[in-house]
């Protein structure tokens, strides 16, 4: 063989190598698109467990549950009591200020009640708390919570006057102090 050929012949070696190696290589389709889908996995698995604001859960939820009827008649207990409660929320600096006006169903103001509210914010709701509720005025009484968070809460108050007693839930969002909503 001359020059040439023999060129011509390691040519069309390297080709047909090209070639077979072309065609073994569809192997890695199947293991790239496993590794791929195992990567997703991992990332999503991952993104979705570091959320812990998001991640919040109800408190003894199944207990909560179990007592459905309970909560039904609570609310029953609620409507036939007719009192109104409205609530207010106001930051100051880092503290949030929770104004509760509690009226009868004369609209006359609910003196002398054991007040308490538990303050959730969505935001943060691992982050909530429950304290008792001093009275500022007639029908008016008032929390102060050391937190700042933004957004809507979830406000449960708890209100007992003799043998009543009423217990409701209610969402508002905070405003800056002297902000006429």
């Amino acid at each position: 063989m001359n020059g040439p050929a023999l060129h011509e012949a390691a040519c069309a070696k390297q080709v047909a190598s090209n070639q077979m190696n072309w065609s073994k290589r569809w192997a890695l389709v199947p293991v790239l698109m496993l590794t791929g889908g195992v990567c997703v996995g991992i990332t999503l698995v991952t993104l979705s467990s570091s959320d812990v604001a998001g991640a919040a859960a109800e408190p003894d939820s199944y207990r909560k549950g179990a007592r459905w009827d309970d909560w039904k008649e609570q609310r029953a207990r609620n409507g036939t009591l007719r009192w109104s409660v409205t609530c207010d929320l106001e930051r100051l600096d880092d503290w949030t200020q929770v104004i509760i006006a509690v009226v009868d169903k004369h609209a006359i103001p609910l003196d002398d009640a054991q007040v308490s509210v538990e303050l959730i914010p969505i935001l943060e709701a691992d982050s909530r708390m429950t304290v008792p509720a001093h009275q500022i005025a007639p029908g008016r009484y008032a929390v102060r919570a050391p937190m700042r968070t933004p957004g809507q809460w979830e406000v449960r108050t708890r209100i007992e006057r003799g043998d009543d007693l009423y217990q409701d839930r209610s969402r508002a969002w905070p405003h800056e102090k002297g902000v006429v909503r």
